[in-house]
């Protein structure tokens, strides 16, 4: 988990200023605020973390190190809080979809995917082939454990940024191709340059403008 402590590293200390736990997504405000998404269905936060309120108020260096849990909901909300409190070079940020980003650098070639994303269909017919892996396959998704037979054959590699949470990113990033164009994609992705010192190429995230309307 070596990605999570740089990621904590670089964050500065500010205070929890609110949190909101939705069905998809987490939202943590302190410096910014901050997203990720959540790996199961919050209907049973309440009963498997029942003192999340608490976190209002304290630092986030302190709070940021829930990322590194092994139960889900703390560690989504560990991402959300490491999210909130990264300072962002707006120089280097420009409004692009990854879906565009897979298809330019895709096109005609094999591309793997680690999670089932909704415009999977649209860029079926663009690529040679498509790979896509779930913890939970359907339709034609492959199981995790293929993950070591197929995915060096991809010439484009797109993770969603659930694989930091889950604690699996820096194992299946051993798997891509040495010389693959390698995308970290959905609202988790920490907009930080440190990912491009994993081997990541283009850093797809979300940056929270309205508060308000996010909430």
């Amino acid at each position: 988990m070596k990605l999570i402590n740089d990621l904590i590293s670089a964050t500065n200390s500010h205070e929890i200023k609110d949190m909101v736990l939705g069905i998809y997504n987490t939202l943590v405000i302190s410096q910014q605020g901050g997203i990720s998404s959540n790996l199961q269905n919050h209907a049973s936060y309440e009963y498997e973390y029942k003192n999340l309120s608490e976190i209002i108020g304290k630092d986030t260096k302190s709070i940021a190190q829930l990322a590194y849990s092994k139960n889900h909901v703390k560690a989504s909300v560990g991402m959300a809080v490491i999210n909130s409190a990264l300072t962002l070079d707006h120089t280097r940020l420009k409004h692009i979809n990854a879906k565009r980003v897979i298809l330019e650098k895709g096109y005609g070639k094999i591309v793997g995917i680690i999670g089932h994303f909704p415009f999977l269909e649209s860029i079926q017919k663009e690529v040679e082939a498509l790979f896509v892996f779930e913890r939970k396959p359907r339709d034609n998704d492959y199981p995790e454990k293929d993950i070591p037979r197929l995915l060096p054959k991809a010439d484009v590699v797109a993770l969603t940024a659930t694989t930091i949470t889950n604690h699996s990113f820096e194992e299946i990033m051993k798997y891509r191709k040495q010389n693959s164009f390698t995308i970290v994609l959905g609202p988790t992705t920490p907009l930080s340059t440190i990912l491009f010192d994993y081997g990541i190429d283009a850093v797809c995230g979300c940056r929270v403008n309205n508060i308000d309307q996010v909430v």
